[in-house]
């Protein structure tokens, strides 16, 4: 009996196999072709901006429980955070901690005003807002909208002139000379915030996994990134309370009386630090 070899059957009913490829391309191919994105309109644009003002007016305070991750240099830190917000005053609080509960470090932001206290160095920092921009964990031109902005995962807009839409899933804020000022990715199915682009900063903030079915909006992870910087910090948001009375106590910030005093001006914050012997540990370092 002649035996017929694989290349001899593929040769003789080439023809063949080459319609029934064709034919199979041709009907897999609506399950691959992504349909390009619809601008939103005008009066859609108007909607999606007016959703988001009212989200901001929505909340005065909040609080919230969850991880911090940063990366940095491909490498990754995780530490445990707690963070209050208050916009009238606008007042932050950001306490750190390692896993097992060890504090790492504790920022209070007041108006113009920083203080940070590094339980790794033992260092106490206090310096003005304008210098957020100097450590490498809070990419620079966040200031205090855009890091409100972070923490309550939520975007605010920017103060702008005009609203336009070039490409679908996009929103572009515009000043008076044309300019973009922010930029919202809107995702497909939800037309939710995505993303917020600040294209003269070099900034993004993103937003993901929104929590839905309440009045209040919140994106259960945030992540800001700076153009040209090493470092991107990451926000997992556990649990998150708006509107309740935030204790005048919470903005209290202790300072150990053995830790060393250091205006915030003369140093660029870093993160991770090194611990003894060199070993990695979650914390700060500074570059001196």
């Amino acid at each position: 009996m002649k035996t017929l070899s694989c290349k001899s059957i593929i040769g003789t009913h080439a023809p063949l196999f080459g319609l029934v490829f064709l034919l199979v391309l041709e009907a897999c191919a609506p399950a691959f072709r992504k349909p390009p994105a619809k601008r939103p309109d005008k009066p859609r644009i108007r909607e999606i901006l007016s959703t988001v003002r009212e989200q901001e007016n929505l909340v005065s305070t909040f609080f919230w429980s969850g991880r911090m991750v940063v990366e940095q240099n491909d490498v990754e830190n995780e530490t445990g955070a707690f963070v209050a917000g208050s916009r009238n005053p606008f007042r932050i609080k950001i306490e750190l901690t390692h896993a097992w509960g060890r504090p790492l470090l504790h920022l209070v932001i007041q108006g113009e005003r920083i203080r940070i206290v590094s339980f790794v160095e033992k260092r106490y920092y206090e310096g003005n807002f304008r210098h957020f921009g100097r450590w490498r964990l809070f990419p620079a031109g966040l200031g205090p909208t855009r890091t409100w902005s972070l923490l309550r995962a939520y975007p605010v807009l920017e103060p702008y002139v005009n609203a336009v839409s070039t490409q679908g899933n996009q929103i572009d804020l515009l000043d008076r000379e044309g300019r973009v000022v922010q930029r919202i990715e809107l995702e497909p199915r939800t037309n939710l915030p995505g993303a917020c682009i600040f294209p003269s900063q070099g900034l993004e903030i993103s937003f993901s996994a929104y929590q839905k079915g309440t009045p209040i909006l919140y994106a259960r992870e945030t992540r800001v990134t700076g153009e040209g910087q090493d470092a991107s910090l990451e926000m997992k948001v556990k649990q998150m309370v708006f509107n309740r009375t935030i204790p005048e106590t919470v903005f209290d910030l202790e300072i150990p009386p053995d830790f060393e005093m250091i205006p915030l001006e003369t140093r660029a914050l870093y993160f991770p630090a090194q611990g003894e012997n060199g070993a990695r540990i979650t914390g700060w370092s500074v570059a001196e």
